[in-house]
């Protein structure tokens, strides 16, 4: 005779009674876990139409300001940034007018109008004539202001043309690619060694890691002239290494114009 499990009999005999399974739970379980990992994943990866734009290109925060100086001296000159920088040499050799580009880099145009505004730069010079003078070489220093404050000049932001065509093969980028008469800091760094860029032809073997501050007056006849008078400069190499000093630095003072 079949014995009925929920029966005091078929419990002395030593079945158990089988829990029933309701499917319907489950189903609803397994449904509110998809629902709450496809949630999780969309909020930890973002629309991914608008990932390019949150990703800085070329190591550049577009967004990010940058840092404001505290000491700036710009305020106290009138006209600001709109100024024309002259680079007055000993020896007769004449003037060079600068443009100065402060979209590039304000930082390193305040450190300019502080060494103007003490009076005092007596390392300032032209010292190696590069290539053939394509690379004029010069340092503008006054020891007054700590080696930490140069340093701490922050490199120049991508400029936006860059930033809407990023180039892969160019790693780093803190201004533009170096044209004929733009005038940067040396070796991608912030000063206080800088040089003119004489090439006719755009640089982009340098690529855009050099933080440029201003650019010659190409339009003005005597400062071309004074450029080309420090190109044909005597120089001599520079012991071990393939670099072309002149054979006397020349010095100049600064003003604004």
């Amino acid at each position: 005779m079949p014995v009925n499990p929920s029966s005091g009999l078929g419990r002395r005999k030593g079945q158990r009674k089988q829990p029933e399974v309701r499917w319907q739970y489950v189903s609803l379980v397994l449904s509110l876990a998809v629902v709450s990992l496809v949630t999780f994943l969309l909020i930890t990866s973002g629309d991914c139409n608008n990932c390019s734009s949150a990703v800085p290109k070329n190591n550049i925060d577009a967004d990010k300001e940058p840092p404001a100086r505290k000491d700036t001296v710009v305020n106290e000159f009138p006209g600001g940034f709109g100024h024309t920088l002259l680079l007055t040499f000993e020896e007769e050799l004449g003037v060079i007018k600068i443009r100065l580009r402060a979209e590039l880099s304000p930082e390193s145009i305040d450190y300019l109008y502080q060494i103007i505004l003490s009076g005092k730069c007596p390392r300032c010079s032209i010292y190696r004539a590069q290539d053939k003078g394509d690379i004029l070489q010069g340092i503008i220093k006054n020891p007054d202001i700590p080696k930490e404050q140069v340093v701490s000049i922050p490199k120049g932001p991508c400029p936006e043309e860059m930033l809407d065509h990023p180039d892969p093969d160019l790693p780093e980028c803190h201004g533009p690619i170096l044209t004929h008469g733009m005038i940067a800091w040396v070796g991608g760094s912030t000063g206080p060694d800088f040089f003119i860029n004489w090439y006719e032809e755009p640089q982009h073997r340098w690529g855009a890691r050099h933080t440029v501050w201003g650019e010659i007056v190409l339009d003005d006849e005597e400062t071309v002239v004074v450029v080309e008078k420090l190109r044909r400069l005597p120089v001599h190499k520079k012991k071990g290494t393939s670099l072309t000093d002149l054979d006397k630095s020349v010095k100049f003072t600064m003003s604004l114009q």
